[in-house]
């Protein structure tokens, strides 16, 4: 019998069926059953929109059958329940049990423990309409479970199971039923108390029981004061956002009491934080009445058709973001980072980071596209434009496309002729754009100038110009006295104008981000329209979590301290996440940033640096066809010669950094290593590194160069150190 089928039987007899349709929730696929399912009637079910292989059907619980769910993935067993009569046994794709018993009266059990041990849940529902589960029929497939439908075991006898009654002893022990898994999340079953949030909105109240799972994660994996501050004051946070929702059916009381009851609770963690984590999320999110106005879809819910992306579904903003890019074929990440740079771009000069480390940190930021030419760089500019509903006249007012460092520095001024100097504009600030930054790359020689240091002041907001020269060609702007977003195209063969200036951290300031982008539908979306977004008021510090200054100041103190395992440029990488982190708070009208803009922040970074490695290795490649190519042609005069030195060279780089990296990660040994690991390797590990190379002074110099371009090894008070990168060939140390 197909599900279709056993489902109009089970309707005949008056049990309502609903049809279950998959759901993309926040990235994840969720099984939503219609509007008021729990209050259906079989009179008013409509099994129209059902799609076999796609939806799910679904007994109400409570009108007549029940069943008792055994969570066999999680060690349940029937066995903890005394022997009792079922009429069926349907068998789930997760490898669980359903049987079929006659109604009880009871509500759901979830979980459900005996004495004896943990079952799994009891799907049931009161005659009042409360307390109901769903229960899903065999032949039915989920979104949840899409290489497995449920399988029907034993033969469902639905008319011999509504004219039975209750199996007494299953009836007692299931009233009798409570405790906790011994292995998960903790919870107690005490009756009809655990209903008070019992007509909450289904997709709500699986949103709510993830975030109160949290809480109980915390006393299941017992973890520290910090991680219980940070997850508690989410989850509150959460709560609160969900008892503000008109949709939800879920109230402050409601709230407040399931966070208590499952909160993580120590010596050092009780009541006292409970009571203060809770009415700071009250603080934070407001305790101001429902909002009528929000709707399940449009607080969740998204097309089940797109790729799971945890970052742009996250909110709903940043799949607008998406849904723009893709209906113009232009990168999201891409235009993600153009949008996040014309927020900053509205932020007024004096508006900083906390002086966490050093002094106040700038808003200021660069956003690097790579990708070859005519890969649609420039069209992010007027797509991010569109979305953000600028008109020309702002474009023309702060938007500027420079040549050099000099120009950078000159769209700030302006000529007064009453002083007869350069003098900083009205509303400093500015959106920058550089076609091709490699362009720039020749002003390096020229009288000096460089554009690397200019950037890398630039976007840290520190003073620009020079002071020592006539008064019609001094250019000077103050520290902190501008706004610049700077959106420089890259090609990854020639980011080496960037590049090369790592030690001084340079790209690492910088947020990376590729101009392709593979998940682009063949199916153009349709344009979203603009965003409808306004800058939050503002204080003049964008203030975040004491964790995350804690993580700023161990970093600082690992780079301070020195030593191996300190990253010089891991402090760079944190204020450039600390600014992403800024500009989706405020996309999102939030004022500071919390711990969800910071993790969101994460993933960009970490795209970012991953772009980054993809350009070194570009780079790196370049070098060694370049060098490969002019030795093939000076063969032609030298028999091969500097191809041959040049294949030695890199074979020596190779060399060296084996050398390098074993020293890193071993002790002391013998001959071999007379150095610490931390120290570094000194100019007699890379001569033993180069001892078997006969022509080894020839290329002794040109082979720590290259290991030192590529990345492979960097320079460290003058001793060798493992660099961010590696020779292709090799793998990752084991340790």
């Amino acid at each position: 019998m197909s599900a279709l089928d056993l489902a109009e039987r089970l309707i005949a007899a008056g049990i309502p069926v609903v049809v279950v349709k998959p759901t993309r929730i926040k990235g994840k696929v969720r099984d939503i059953p219609p509007p008021g399912w729990n209050k259906i009637t079989a009179e008013e079910c409509d099994l129209s929109g059902f799609r076999p292989g796609k939806d799910a059907l679904a007994i109400v619980g409570g009108h007549g059958l029940d069943a008792v769910d055994v969570d066999t993935k999680a060690n349940g067993s029937v066995d903890h329940l005394p022997p009792f009569k079922h009429y069926g046994v349907t068998r789930t794709p997760s490898g669980g049990e359903h049987y079929i018993v006659p109604s009880s009266g009871l509500g759901k059990i979830t979980p459900l423990e005996t004495p004896l041990g943990f079952v799994g849940d009891y799907v049931g529902g009161r005659p009042d309409g409360t307390g109901r589960l769903l229960l899903y029929l065999p032949g039915s497939v989920r979104g949840k479970y899409p290489d497995g439908g449920y399988v029907e075991e034993v033969p469902w006898r639905v008319e011999d199971c509504l004219s039975a009654d209750p199996d007494p002893d299953l009836v007692e022990a299931l009233e009798n039923a409570g405790g906790a898994r011994e292995d998960g999340p903790r919870y107690e079953y005490d009756g009809p108390q655990r209903e008070a949030a019992l007509g909450v909105h289904p997709l709500a109240a699986e949103a709510i029981a993830e975030q109160l799972a949290r809480l109980d994660m915390c006393t299941a994996l017992g973890w520290d004061g910090p991680h219980w501050d940070d997850t508690t004051f989410a989850v509150a946070c959460e709560l609160v956002e969900y008892a503000n929702s008109g949709w939800t059916g879920y109230s402050q009381e409601d709230a407040l009491g399931d966070f208590l009851e499952h909160a993580p609770t120590d010596e050092e963690f009780g009541p006292r934080e409970h009571d203060q984590k809770w009415a700071s999320a009250v603080k934070k999110v407001g305790s101001g009445g429902k909002r009528p106005q929000s709707t399940p879809a449009e607080d969740f819910a998204e097309p089940l058709d797109q790729e799971d992306d945890p970052l742009f579904d996250a909110t709903p903003t940043l799949a607008h973001v998406r849904q723009a890019a893709h209906s113009r074929m232009v990168s999201a990440p891409a235009l993600l980072c153009y949008v996040l740079g014309r927020v900053l771009a509205e932020v007024e000069p004096n508006v900083s980071l906390p002086p966490v480390i050093g002094s106040r940190a700038a808003l200021n930021i660069g956003i690097a596209v790579v990708g070859e030419s005519g890969a649609g760089k420039s069209a992010l500019l007027n797509v991010s434009r569109d979305l953000m509903g600028l008109e020309g006249a702002w474009q023309e007012d702060v938007e500027r496309a420079i040549g050099s460092g000099e120009g950078l520095v000159q769209s700030f001024l302006r000529w007064d002729p009453k002083t007869k100097s350069n003098v900083l504009i009205d509303e400093a600030r500015r959106i920058l754009t550089v076609d091709e930054v490699d362009s720039l790359g020749a002003t390096q020689g020229r009288n000096g100038s460089t554009i690397a240091p200019t950037i890398r002041t630039a976007v840290t907001g520190g003073p620009l110009g020079q002071e020592n020269a006539t008064a019609d060609r001094k250019r000077h702007v103050r520290a902190g006295s501008y706004r610049l977003i700077l959106l420089l195209g890259v090609q990854p063969t020639r980011s080496g104008t960037l590049l090369n200036d790592a030690d001084a951290g340079t790209p690492q300031r910088l947020v990376w981000v590729k101009a392709t982008d593979p998940s682009i539908p063949a199916n153009v979306p349709d344009w979203p329209g603009p965003l409808m977004w306004h800058m939050p008021a503002l204080a003049d510090e964008i203030d975040y979590p004491d964790h995350i200054k804690d993580e700023v100041r161990k970093a600082r103190l690992r780079q301070a301290r020195g030593g191996h395992g300190a990253d010089s440029s891991e402090g760079h990488k944190l204020l450039t996440r600390l600014k992403v982190a800024t500009a989706l708070a405020l996309l999102h009208g939030d004022a500071s940033i919390t711990n969800e803009w910071w993790c969101l922040a994460g993933l960009v970074v970490d795209a970012s640096m991953s772009v980054q490695e993809e350009c070194r290795r570009a780079v790196a490649e370049k070098t060694v066809q370049q060098r490969r190519s002019a030795g093939r042609l000076d063969a032609v005069r030298q028999e091969g010669a500097a191809e041959y030195r040049d294949e030695k060279e890199i074979q020596g780089a190779v060399a060296i950094w084996r050398t390098v990296n074993k020293h890193a990660h071993s002790d002391k040994n013998g001959n071999d290593q007379t150095h610490d690991a931390d120290e570094g390797c000194t100019d007699r590990c890379v001569s033993r590194a180069l001892r078997n190379f006969s022509a080894r002074k020839e290329i002794r110099e040109a082979a720590i160069d290259h290991a030192v371009d590529a990345s492979w090894i960097t320079d460290h008070r003058g001793r060798w150190l493992p660099g961010d990168s590696r020779p292709a060939e090799t793998h990752p140390r084991k340790k």
